[in-house]
């Protein structure tokens, strides 16, 4: 009320609000990493295996690894993220050995994160 005894205007809000819809973000590195740093290794396997396309076994053990590693050492993400530029060289030896390094991959599962990582790259 004012000094006048009135009351002042009354706010009406719309009777219906529609939130806006976007589309679910596609799990990436980013992500990927923000589960690592804050130690939920089981969600940092889901996302990687989305990644990298892995099965869910090898990709949490990809994921264990690298986080036993950031734990130890955070300059694992620097590692991790060199392996870009040797498959954007085509060094596929040298990102297959750092695939190993930084996530314990080898054989068919490594091979498979090399290829989920061109993709990616050329993409």
């Amino acid at each position: 009320m004012n000094n006048n005894g009135e009351s002042g205007k009354v706010i009406q809000f719309p009777k219906k609000i529609e939130a806006k819809k976007e589309a679910p973000m596609e799990p990436n590195f980013g992500m990927f990493a923000f589960a690592i740093v804050g130690g939920q290794v089981e969600i940092a396997g889901k996302l990687l295996g989305a990644i990298l396309n892995l099965t869910a076994s090898d990709a949490f053990n990809a994921a264990s690894h690298y986080h036993d590693l950031y734990q130890k050492d955070n300059g694992i993400q620097s590692k991790a993220m060199h392996i870009r530029l040797l498959i954007q060289k085509g060094e596929n030896t040298e990102a297959l050995m750092s695939i190993h390094e930084c996530f314990g991959l080898q054989g068919p599962p490594a091979i498979a994160a090399l290829e989920s990582m061109r993709a990616i790259t050329d993409g």
